[in-house]
């Protein structure tokens, strides 16, 4: 199951330690992997939720309020040929269903992983013009929530409002991390609340390194940058932050 609002927090996270089911994240084609981690296997990626949790253990050791177990939706095989994709007729109904699950039990997610995993319960390693087209059309019909960073969609459910949210998910799992696009910058500035909460106030560099710790990566690079910094833009926006004499605070 995925998230729900009534999760009892931290303690139900940890009671369920472990109890993960098998990843099916695979790589697409090689433009997917542009993100800023090192390969995995790397002492660096298997220490990242280390590094996250000793990070938080020196914030006064203070439990982190805002902060949930990100649990992706493992989408079963379709069990269909994957030419059956572009006939409306088989397929039309079950990529909503399977467009549902993902929003309603990963939500907010991102258009590109919501593709990239409807793609593989299919069978197919990678989206082209002709799938794009279809699935745009798809989604469109669909009349999702959704909210837009720089041209990436990001598709909520029903019963969330994005201005209300309130938590962000880290990987209990190396395997279940993001990609730096795929994170909404709403969930981003809960991980900046969580942050400048714990510490106080920070110039922009350092907040940047320890929000990108929080959410599970080993070190920052340039797409994480750039999506700390929308989630910096909309933590300004929705009054969670404001600067203040060359750093970023709470608003008290």
């Amino acid at each position: 199951g995925g998230m729900r609002a009534g999760d009892n927090g931290l303690k139900e996270d940890a009671a369920r330690e472990g109890a993960m089911q098998e990843g099916t994240m695979k790589a697409g084609d090689g433009k997917e992997f542009i993100y800023d981690t090192l390969p995995a296997g790397s002492d660096l990626i298997q220490s990242a939720s280390t590094i996250a949790r000793q990070s938080i253990a020196q914030g006064k050791d203070q439990e982190r309020q805002w902060a949930r177990v990100y649990r992706p939706v493992q989408l079963p095989p379709v069990g269909l040929p994957s030419e059956s994709f572009h006939a409306p007729h088989t397929s039309w109904n079950l990529i909503e269903q399977l467009v549902r699950t993902l929003v309603e039990g990963e939500g907010p997610i991102s258009r590109t992983l919501l593709i990239r995993k409807v793609l593989q319960a299919w069978g197919i390693a990678r989206t082209g013009p002709r799938i794009d087209a279809y699935m745009t059309a798809l989604l469109e019909s669909m009349k999702l929530s959704k909210t837009v960073w720089d041209g990436q969609e990001f598709y909520w459910p029903n019963s969330v409002v994005p201005a209300q949210y309130d938590i962000y998910r880290f990987p209990e799992d190396d395997k279940d991390r993001r990609h730096a696009e795929d994170l909404p910058p709403e969930e981003i500035a809960n991980a900046i609340r969580e942050v400048l909460f714990m510490q106080g106030s920070l110039p922009q560099e350092d907040l940047i390194r320890e929000t990108v710790k929080l959410l599970g990566y080993a070190r920052t690079g340039s797409a994480l940058e750039k999506a700390i910094g929308l989630g910096i833009r909309h933590a300004l926006d929705q009054g969670i932050a404001e600067h203040w004499n060359g750093r970023l605070r709470l608003v008290k």
